[in-house]
């Protein structure tokens, strides 16, 4: 999985979230799938992370499993992250999504564990509970976690600018065509159906009571160089004063 930069970018930041996260206890365990559904929202950067990762494997055939999806039941949000920032920045009331979605399992699911785990994308990585699902009957996460999580989903959208955000099993159909996957390894405008264009951050949305973990988070992100990447140049341009929080 090397020679396309932006695979780098998006591993340390997983790799800085798992670091991250190793401060909280949670219950969740092999086989706890009560998170595992089909609705789940990813980049085009994440969805090529992975059909890069089967192709190193040489499991490019789990793809078909996407076919045995109804299409009509699967979420499909009209906002990424960063365009519903925009809207609450700039205290503007966000278009209302579609409330049907599917419960159904993940269709990269296997006897109650995850084919492609090492890969999985931002939204599974970022799903914890500190109360089991199956008996509270929803996660329990820390506050500053969600925060922490909505910075993260941000910063990788932006960094997948000119990308798409959207259903994670549109977004492998799009990706699974190699025509498609060539024009987004060049980086091209990509328009598919159901998903929406990534947007750039128009800054960092999060409480005034996170603001000191926020920077803390930032200042640790802005530490990281990746090849030729300065991720302190990365975060420099993207805040921009008044711009941080709501």
């Amino acid at each position: 999985m090397e020679g396309f930069p932006k695979f780098d970018i998006l591993k340390a930041i997983y790799q800085f979230y798992d670091d991250y996260v190793s401060q909280f206890d949670f219950v969740c365990q092999p086989k706890c799938t009560a998170c595992c559904t089909q609705h789940v929202c990813i980049t085009t950067l994440e969805g090529a992370f992975i059909i890069a990762y089967l192709k190193e494997k040489k499991c490019l055939n789990l793809l078909d499993r996407l076919n045995q999806v109804d299409p009509n039941r699967l979420f499909s949000p009209r906002l990424s992250t960063n365009m519903l920032a925009a809207y609450c920045l700039n205290r503007r009331e966000p278009p209302v999504e579609e409330e049907c979605f599917s419960t159904a399992p993940c269709p990269f699911l296997e006897d109650g564990l995850c084919l492609i785990y090492p890969v999985r994308p931002f939204a599974c990585r970022s799903f914890f509970s500190q109360e089991r699902c199956d008996i509270k009957g929803e996660a329990v996460v820390p506050p500053v976690l969600v925060t922490i999580n909505i910075l993260l989903n941000q910063l990788l959208e932006h960094v997948d600018t000119p990308g798409c955000y959207g259903n994670m099993i549109k977004v492998l159909l799009f990706l699974k065509n190699e025509e498609n996957l060539g024009r987004y390894f060049l980086q091209q405008c990509l328009m598919p159906e159901g998903l929406v264009p990534n947007r750039p951050i128009p800054g960092f949305l999060f409480p005034p009571e996170h603001q000191r973990e926020v920077r803390k988070a930032i200042d640790k992100l802005a530490l990281l160089r990746i090849g030729q990447i300065d991720m302190k140049n990365v975060l420099t341009q993207i805040l921009r004063p008044g711009g941080e929080h709501v």
